[in-house]
């Protein structure tokens, strides 16, 4: 098999396991997978504005839009205007919010650690550099 193939392959079987991994999580506390992103994210970066967001998800800000406003209306996400610049909306987690991403993290977390006790000790540090290498170079190819 040519490297391309082999690596397209490789992509297509990994992004679905994640893709998985992403459905479980979000599943524990009903959501979609999206809106299991978008608290996860708002997690890591409190204040972040729907731009921000949209770039940080790779997501159109009019889709995005939409799912963040559900979550509003779950009382997950909380919207306010930005004290430096009030054209601008900022999101952040609501105490509920903070519970659910607490929630799908563990889920998130578990899985990863079982995929990581699933490979042999001597090659964890070559996987992990692997994989820093592999993300770095998608993330220059689609940046």
């Amino acid at each position: 098999m040519q490297p391309v193939a082999e690596i397209r392959e490789f992509m297509q079987s990994l992004f679905r396991h994640v893709g998985m991994l992403n459905k479980d999580s979000a599943e524990c506390d009903d959501l979609s997978v999206i809106q299991s992103q978008i608290i996860y994210e708002l997690g890591k970066h409190d204040g972040f504005s729907l731009m921000d967001l949209s770039n940080c998800l790779l997501i159109e800000s009019s889709s995005l839009s939409r799912h963040v406003q559900s979550l509003v209306e779950r009382a997950l996400v909380s919207r306010y205007p930005d004290p430096k610049d009030r054209r601008y909306v900022v999101l952040s987690l609501t105490p509920a919010g903070v519970k659910t991403r607490e929630s799908v993290s563990r889920v998130i977390d578990e899985r990863v650690e079982q995929v990581w006790n699933a490979i042999p000790l001597d090659e964890r540090e070559n996987v992990l550099r692997c994989v820093h290498v592999l993300s770095k170079a998608i993330t220059e190819t689609f940046s």
